[in-house]
């Protein structure tokens, strides 16, 4: 088992940010900071060992993980921060062309089979956004900046598509930890930070952006960040293990995934007495 070395993949979003607040800035844990695809990458050789990156990686790699049954990513029937912008409403979609942002995958194959279930034959492409475009997939601050944008007349929350078929919760993001480090002590202590870390952000948000803006300076207004928290799911529950698998399932389905995936979790973590 290793014993040194043990880094923690950091996604620079604000949907992220209760996670890290209390460690950003100071340290005590080795962090690598990227997109969810790029954490996604470094996960998968090896030189992250824990991330809370996009769920379709878990999927597509459950081989290679555990996760971590306490938290996760989500959001119910809206989450404000994966967003279809587009010139025409949602169920006139077919024929157009969508740019889908490269730093998410699970928001990518989350569109994708949305598109598939109404049967909206669409051409989307991976990459940026360009001047011209019939429509735009963006995630994160980005897709809360332009969503007080008035450019668009249509804006789709990819979440409430997918309750409004499943349901269910969406999980974005799982953490994922390489099983090597599974059962390390740098692990554990990690994850007690990580608990704490959630529960003051829940008790304080305000001091939580504080620190997260130290390192990552937050400029939308309160407002905007007031609306936002309330959408946002960080537990994992049963209806979030249930989504996890309705999604694996779906993409094996769409031929997104080329096998089944198979979902481990570590043991939950000792309650005190």
């Amino acid at each position: 088992m290793p014993g040194t070395g043990f880094t923690v993949g950091r996604l620079p979003f604000l949907i992220s940010m209760p996670y890290f607040h209390l460690d950003v800035g100071r340290g005590r844990f080795r962090t690598v900071e990227g997109s969810p695809a790029e954490i996604n990458a470094a996960l998968a050789a090896g030189r992250v060992h824990a991330a809370p990156s996009s769920s379709f990686e878990a999927l597509r790699h459950s081989d290679l993980y555990s996760l971590v049954p306490e938290v996760c990513t989500s959001g119910f029937d809206s989450v404000g921060s994966a967003l279809l912008f587009s010139a025409r409403p949602w169920e006139e979609l077919s024929g157009t062309g969508i740019a889908a942002t490269p730093q998410s995958e699970s928001a990518a194959a989350l569109l994708r089979l949305l598109l598939r279930h109404d049967g909206l034959e669409c051409r989307v492409e991976t990459r940026e956004p360009r001047a011209g475009d019939e429509a735009v997939l963006l995630i994160g601050d980005r897709a809360l900046e332009w969503a007080r944008d008035a450019r668009w007349p249509f804006r789709t929350d990819l979440c409430t598509r997918w309750w409004n078929w499943k349901r269910l919760p969406f999980v974005f993001g799982a953490w994922m930890v390489r099983r090597e480090w599974a059962g390390s002590a740098e692990l554990r202590a990690w994850r007690e930070l990580l608990l704490e870390s959630v529960a003051s952000f829940r008790a304080d948000p305000d001091a939580a952006v504080a620190r997260w803006s130290a390192v990552h300076p937050v400029t939308l207004p309160k407002e905007t960040l007031d609306a936002y928290w309330p959408r946002l799911a960080y537990r994992m529950g049963p209806d979030h293990v249930r989504a996890l698998e309705e999604f694996g399932e779906e993409a094996f389905a769409a031929g997104l995934l080329t096998e089944r995936p198979s979902l481990r979790w570590l043991p939950p973590l000792p309650r005190p007495a």
